[in-house]
């Protein structure tokens, strides 16, 4: 987890997490089959709402289990703390550097039942401005949401929340400390 020599942490990603998260997308694409080839058992507006249904999921499930096949042969680890900063790649939104003193912010969110960490930044659009493609999307819908694009979830990690958040705030308060002992 530590490394001394350049003095960064890495939390590794977890296979079996990865591992259960593809099969669940794939079960939830085939719900999304099964659902689109039920519709015809049912009248309208049902049937087309089904359709919809099944579309959507096929289709969001689809990339997740696009995206976690992929990260099923990734060798990065999931997060890395280095004196700088952080840089997430346990998501796809993910793996840019996020600068320590970029870093408003550490708060731990629940959406939907699920526990996030969630870092505010001092100017989110200019981060999100380095983005492309999906990345922008996904991290701009996130600051639209939640305040922030930065959200971090263990859900792939091996770390639970807690842990995640104590190195989260370790790391940070570690820069606050060094950036504080500078000017002085």
């Amino acid at each position: 987890m530590n490394n001394v020599l350049d003095n960064t942490t890495e939390i590794k990603q977890s296979k079996t997490k990865t591992v259960k998260l593809f099969v669940m997308s794939l079960l939830f694409v085939a719900a999304g089959i099964w659902i689109i080839n039920m519709s015809d058992k049912y009248s309208q507006p049902r049937a087309t709402l089904m359709v919809i249904s099944g579309i959507l999921s096929i289709v969001f499930f689809g990339m997740t289990s696009i995206f976690g096949f992929l990260k099923l042969f990734d060798t990065k680890p999931g997060i890395q703390f280095t004196t700088e900063g952080f840089i997430d790649h346990s998501s796809y939104a993910g793996g840019q550097l996020v600068r320590w003193s970029d870093v408003k912010d550490i708060r731990m969110a629940q959406v939907f039942n699920q526990t996030f960490i969630s870092v505010i930044l001092n100017n989110p659009e200019e981060y999100i401005s380095n983005l492309k493609g999906l990345k922008k999307f996904f991290s701009t819908r996130n600051y639209k949401s939640y305040e922030t694009p930065v959200h971090i979830s263990p859900v792939s990690l091996q770390s639970d929340i807690q842990t995640l958040y104590r190195i989260f705030m370790n790391k940070w308060n570690e820069y606050k400390g060094s950036m504080s002992s500078r000017l002085k």
